[in-house]
Parts: structure tokens; sequence; C-alpha cells
């Protein structure tokens, strides 16, 4: 589901698995996070987490658990 401007998958998936790999990922993931928490444009501790509808099962019936 990438964009029309992205390489092909293949080519985004390998170099996000390369850089996962090699541990990179986190790195750069850190900086990001330094950098915006320096611009002041969130709190330090504040995150957000998004599901995948198609990836979260669910049952039947509704209600309390």
């Amino acid at each position: 589901m990438l964009r029309n401007n992205f390489p092909p998958w293949q080519s985004v998936s390998g170099c996000f698995r390369s850089w996962k790999k090699s541990r990179l990922w986190p790195k750069m993931h850190e900086k990001l996070d330094q950098k915006v928490g320096a611009a002041g444009a969130r709190h330090k501790e504040a995150w957000a987490g998004m599901i995948d509808s198609q990836a979260v099962k669910t049952t039947e019936q509704g209600g309390p658990l």
C-alpha cells in the first residue's frame, strides 16, 4: 500500500529489513524522536498507537468481558 512515488515494495521491504537487522532502524527512530521532541512538537512521554483493523480478531458477540 505504498504511494506511487515509492520504489517497488520489494525494494522498500529489503531496505527496511536490512536496517532492522543491522539495528539501524531503532537508532534512526530515536534520532527522529529526539529532533521532534527538541522542536517542542509534543511532550517527551506522549505516544500514540495504531492498529490495523483487518489484523484485529473480533467476536461475533459484543459486550463486557
